[in-house]
């Protein structure tokens, strides 16, 4: 599974106010963190990001790729 938090992108076109540098956060069922982004491109699955064609269009944009 692929989440996206997506914000500088959609200004102007889509939305007038957006999250300038979202960050992402998964968490398990305890509540702990067990894995976290802020900018896409420095996360360890940007290739695969990128190869299934779900890369954000920002670089200040977040993406986490999680096998639950």
């Amino acid at each position: 599974m692929v989440v996206r938090a997506i914000g500088p992108s959609l200004a102007g076109a889509v939305a007038s106010k957006v999250l300038a540098d979202p960050n992402l956060e998964l968490h398990n069922g305890d509540g702990a963190v067990i894995a976290s982004n802020d900018d896409w491109k420095d996360g360890p699955d940007m290739s695969t990001i990128i190869e299934d064609g779900l890369a954000p269009t920002n670089v200040k944009e977040s993406a986490l790729l999680a096998k639950l």
